[in-house]
């Protein structure tokens, strides 16, 4: 699929050092490792440019048949108001298949998304930053192997569908 100067391609592992460009470019905080996880869970798409520039990404993570979350859609700065956003997020769509979506956006996005259709169900927060070592408090202990059975069910009940791959990815990566 081409449009002017920019082309759409599966995302690839070859894409992860462009995505990682366009990551620092919102000052995001993504290294490669957390965008080769990103991907090894997911589908998604990238924009090129005539230069094979990394100019846009988006993917979508399927929750076995229960939904998918359409994540990690950035343009860049350069290219914006030209409707690439638009053209990803078709591509987003035509990925997730008939699963309900789910999106993780920021404000700069939403006029988009919300002309798509989607509507505002909370707010998340970020934080970065060094992780300061603590004492658990009383009565608190490490999960291990054996309590991720009872993690992931947990999970489900909260989440409303099945993340399981997601749970499993971040348990190896400990």
């Amino acid at each position: 699929m081409q449009h002017g100067d920019i082309e759409l391609q599966a995302f690839g592992p070859d894409h992860i050092e462009g995505a990682v460009v366009l990551s620092r470019q919102e000052n995001w905080p993504h290294r490669p490792q957390d965008w080769q996880m990103a991907l090894q869970l997911s589908n998604g798409a990238v924009a090129l440019d005539d230069q094979g520039r990394v100019t846009g990404t988006i993917l979508v993570t399927p929750y076995g048949a229960d939904c998918a979350m359409i994540n990690m859609v950035i343009v860049d700065r350069n290219v914006r108001g030209k409707g690439l956003g638009r053209r990803l997020m078709e591509q987003a769509f035509a990925l997730a298949e008939d699963r309900p979506l789910r999106l993780v956006a920021t404000a700069d996005g939403m006029p988009l998304y919300e002309k798509l259709g989607f509507v505002s169900s909370g707010t998340v927060l970020q934080y970065q930053g060094k992780v300061a070592e603590f004492d658990a408090p009383e009565g608190v202990e490490a999960a291990s192997a054996d309590d991720l059975p009872t993690i992931k069910a947990m999970d489900r009940e909260a989440y409303g569908a099945d993340r399981e791959a997601l749970i499993d990815a971040l348990a190896e990566r400990g």
